[in-house]
């Protein structure tokens, strides 16, 4: 569902969130000028339950993934709490620390991502994991490196 333009990504985004209010499973492609029109995908489609984010541009403004992860605490439909990050390098640490903060009264997510990061990063991450595992907010965690998403290999979630 890769996109040759950001307007032919706008005016889909603009579909789903107007056509499509039973969806339950949505992989979007991230670039900055669709962050408004994911709001509304999140607004109007609250039987969504799973979502993959990945990014498409090499080079995101970090805010930009703090945007994303604000816009999923303030709309995110109850039920969503399956998520794969296609390359958490877009988020940083202290943005998904907030997230994973705010996520306390909702369903546990489950959550996978495609790491392609340093260890020292990997470290760091794994930790606070296992803390919001230990306090609930996570249910299910698994990461996979890049070269086994390369190779085919399965990274969902027992979905």
């Amino acid at each position: 569902m890769i996109h040759e333009s950001t307007n032919q990504t706008v005016q889909l985004f603009q579909t789903i969130s107007q056509h499509c209010p039973k969806l339950k499973y949505l992989q979007i492609y991230l670039i900055e000028e669709c962050l408004c029109d994911f709001k509304q995908i999140l607004i109007n489609c609250q039987l969504l339950e799973e979502l993959s984010i990945y990014r498409v541009r090499k080079y995101l403004d970090p805010n930009v993934g703090e945007r994303v992860l604000k816009t999923l605490i303030e709309s995110a439909p109850l039920g969503l709490h399956k998520f794969h990050l296609g390359n958490y390098s877009i988020f940083e640490m202290r943005s998904l620390k907030e997230f994973f903060s705010n996520w306390y009264e909702r369903k546990p997510m489950w959550l996978s991502i495609i790491e392609v990061c340093d260890q020292n990063d990997k470290n760091d991450l794994n930790n606070m994991i296992e803390h919001y595992k230990s306090v609930g907010i996570i249910e299910r965690y698994e990461n996979f490196h890049i070269d086994d998403c390369m190779l085919g290999k399965d990274y969902e979630l027992g979905l």
